[in-house]
């Protein structure tokens, strides 16, 4: 066997498969591009932070599909809250589908308030259906 035949038979194959895997995480980050983002940044010692956990975990769940929740713990990842310029805690950041910002707040903050923040800016989330 030469070698073009030796490099068609493994090369073609690697390709095959980088493409594929580069064709299913594009479609994945497309998809969440398209999405509303709530990101929470808080961390573990911080009282409201905890208070907030299950809140945001039910979001996640119930609204699966029609929103992105990024839960971070800025002490575990200070570069995060660097990147976000967070200077409190807890901080919720408001991103339409396109990725524009458009809310910040700070504190506690319940479901209901968060679901209406995003009702302001004229984002209706519709839940996930759930499985019975």
């Amino acid at each position: 066997m030469n070698l073009a035949r030796i490099k068609h038979r493994i090369i073609t194959p690697i390709f095959i498969v980088l493409f594929m895997l580069f064709l299913t995480f594009n479609s994945h980050g497309e998809q969440e591009k398209n999405l509303p983002k709530l990101i929470d940044l808080g961390a573990k010692g911080c009282l409201p932070c905890k208070l907030m956990k299950p809140i945001l975990k039910e979001l996640q769940n119930e609204y699966a599909g029609s929103l992105i929740v990024e839960v971070y713990d800025i002490h575990e990842k200070p570069e995060i809250g660097r990147k976000y310029n967070v200077r409190f805690i807890p901080t919720q950041i408001f991103y339409d589908r396109h990725g524009k910002e458009l809310y910040r707040h700070i504190g506690f903050m319940s479901k209901k308030d968060i679901l209406n923040t995003f009702e302001r800016f004229g984002i209706i989330l519709k839940k996930t259906p759930q499985k019975k």
